[in-house]
């Protein structure tokens, strides 16, 4: 039986192979261009985002409620 591939989120950073042994200033470079890249992944469906966050109000508002599930950070 052979395993499915890991979710993106699973995966390891392939920037930051290594990092360990890296110097301090190199280590602090990847983490802010990390840093980046995601805020430009928010930026990026900010509007979508809005969309779902003014649907869950109008559903809070009509007695709903929010149920999420997750794992990890």
């Amino acid at each position: 039986m052979t395993k499915p591939p890991l979710s993106l989120t699973e995966r390891r950073n392939p920037r930051s192979i290594g990092i360990d042994a890296k110097p301090v200033s190199e280590i602090l470079a990847i983490f802010h261009e990390e840093d980046r890249r995601a805020l430009e992944a928010v930026e990026a469906v900010a509007d979508a985002v809005a969309e779902t966050v003014e649907r869950v109000v109008e559903a809070f508002q009509a007695g709903g409620r929010l149920l999420y599930i997750g794992a990890g950070t």
